[in-house]
């Protein structure tokens, strides 16, 4: 293999793999603004005042969505 052709083939697999990345990156992004989204129209829809979207540090807990009315915390159920 020459030379031009291993370089052409580093340059390759380095594009493809930061594409597949940046990607990643995208979709975790926009469902995370889908549930962020959710909750907050979910909160406005039973009349909240103020509403927080706070991910889950865990993946294997769920997300949760707080709704606060005066002093009192409320957690709504997305689904």
């Amino acid at each position: 293999m020459k030379n031009s052709s291993k370089q052409l083939l580093i340059v390759t697999i380095t594009f493809i793999t930061f594409s597949a990345l940046v990607l990643n990156v995208m979709i975790n992004e926009y469902s995370g603004w889908t549930e962020k989204l959710a909750c907050y129209d979910k909160c406005k829809t039973l009349g909240f005042e103020q509403c927080v979207f706070k991910r889950a540090v865990n993946k294997t807990l769920p997300n949760k969505c707080n709704a606060f009315q005066n002093s009192d915390v409320i957690v709504l159920v997305l689904n």
